[in-house]
């Protein structure tokens, strides 16, 4: 995709509520989520996502770690289909397996909005009391998962953008 005004808008979109989730959610920060609603997504045991919602629970927080998931179904589609779009406008006219490489990466930020949308269900069922440890299994897989596809995405964009700079640098000489 060439067309750098959509991009521009998912960009721009993406960082307004990245900003506002952070605003948002900031009193959810504490000892026992260090790293806010993060803290939770990637809570990989019972126990540990049963301490992280008591402790919002006790501080009446609950209804903000609710309202900072609801927030993130907003953001999923900025995040997702800006890597979707920069991933594929740097796919073109690459060599096959760098090529390959940005279409399977841009395909895979649409799993992880998918990914996401799962485990923002799966953390609302445990704000809701349905803790279990197939629960805080399930919302640790899908956002482990989430987030490698979108570090990849993010390091495939980084490198794909120094190439394009060293390949026009050397086209000029």
């Amino acid at each position: 995709m060439k067309n750098w005004k959509i991009i521009a808008i998912f960009f721009a979109g993406m960082l307004t509520m990245m900003m506002l989730l952070r605003w948002q959610g900031n009193s959810l920060f504490s000892s026992e989520s260090p790293n806010g609603i993060v803290s939770l997504e990637l809570s990989n045991g019972k126990t540990q996502t049963t301490n992280i919602i008591r402790a919002w629970e006790s501080k009446e927080l609950k209804t903000t770690a609710r309202n900072n998931i609801l927030l993130d179904f907003l953001f999923i589609p900025f995040y997702g289909l800006f890597l979707y779009s920069v991933c594929g406008y740097f796919c073109i006219g690459q060599n096959e397996p760098w090529q390959r490489a940005g279409m399977l990466l841009a395909f895979g930020s649409l799993v992880a909005m998918v990914l996401d949308g799962f485990e923002n269900i799966l953390m609302l069922m445990s704000l809701y009391g349905w803790i279990s440890v197939f629960i805080s299994f399930l919302t640790f897989a899908f956002a482990s998962l989430k987030f490698s596809l979108i570090i990849l995405a993010v390091v495939y964009i980084i490198l794909s953008s120094i190439f394009k700079i060293i390949q026009k640098a050397t086209q000029t000489r």
